[in-house]
């Protein structure tokens, strides 16, 4: 019932590009989330309107330049990393193999570390601004992608409350500041 624009971001498997899309009714654009979660090796391309998408992570991992684009002047990130968390390059052997016939979407895949690393050094930096507001665990959570355990999950679940009841009066701050 919010009133707030809400987006999603898919990778077009042809270019390899993030796709924004504005969701107006979740309901009948269940597509586009299915879009947005899936995840390459795991999961089939998502067709919509004949384009075929993976998870938008794969070409924007933290999309808050997307959200300065749109003009948002208070930007919340949430990360599920430690802040000197960096990625290390794959091999690209799997993904040329996978998807050989994509080679926009193999270059995206392989620049992902980097892509990655990249918007981590600006987001730290627009933090320093208090340009935007992080919210991220000072301990790597030790939990996979696919985690089934029940108990890990909980476990991580409640580590985000705290760090977020941790960092409350501080997000109040900067929501009205």
């Amino acid at each position: 019932k919010s009133h707030i624009d809400f987006y999603l971001a898919a990778t077009n498997i042809e270019n390899g590009k993030a796709e924004y899309f504005k969701i107006k009714n979740v309901f009948k654009e269940m597509e586009y989330f299915r879009a947005t979660s899936a995840m390459p090796f795991v999961s089939q391309f998502v067709e919509i309107d004949g384009q075929k998408y993976l998870d938008g992570g794969i070409a924007d991992s933290i999309p808050f330049e997307k959200a300065q684009e749109l003009g948002c002047d208070k930007i919340i990130v949430v990360l599920t990393q430690p802040i000197d968390y960096r990625k290390t390059r794959s091999s690209s052997f799997l993904f040329k193999l996978f998807y050989r016939k994509y080679p926009h979407l193999v270059k995206t895949l392989e620049n992902r570390y980097h892509t990655y690393n990249e918007q981590v050094e600006e987001i730290i930096r627009l933090e320093k601004q208090n340009k935007i507001f992080v919210i991220r665990p000072n301990v790597p959570l030790n939990i996979g992608r696919l985690e089934r355990d029940e108990t890990k999950i909980r476990t991580v679940y409640e580590l985000g409350e705290k760090i977020l009841e941790a960092q409350i009066q501080e997000l109040h701050k900067y929501l009205t500041s």
